[in-house]
């Protein structure tokens, strides 16, 4: 289903899990999750932990705000999940220096965080004219 009613005024709360950017942003989680199990046991709660934190951020944002009544509210938790995917960006790049990822790995996830985020600034954009 892709919107609940709440109550008998008809308040929609649209589902989250249908937007693409939420659906590649699971994806991008899972590789994640994949990538930093296998760092170095010293950075399991250093860096490992920022780019999950960031990775799960992405997602976060993007379900409470399509859960959002209001457009600004909307947009602002999309704004953060846009952050969220400069964080990763950031990381991957310190993992791939650090020799934590191949240089594939890099740029496989750094391409698909960009996908994202241009998604992102779609909807960003669509909302900014509502």
């Amino acid at each position: 289903m892709s919107e609940e009613i709440l109550n008998k005024e008809k308040i929609h709360v649209k589902a989250f899990n249908t937007l693409i950017a939420y659906q590649k942003g699971l994806e991008l989680v899972d590789m994640i999750y994949d990538i930093t199990s296998n760092f170095p046991k010293f950075e399991t709660y250093e860096l490992g932990s920022q780019l999950r934190r960031a990775s799960t951020s992405v997602i976060g944002n993007l379900a409470e705000g399509k859960s959002q009544l209001y457009t600004k509210k909307e947009f602002s938790f999309y704004n953060n999940s846009l952050g969220s995917c400069g964080e990763i960006e950031c990381w991957l790049e310190v993992c791939w220096r650090r020799k934590y990822i191949s240089e594939q790995q890099y740029i496989d996830l750094k391409s698909r965080t960009i996908e994202i985020k241009k998604l992102l600034i779609s909807y960003l954009n669509k909302l900014s004219t509502k």
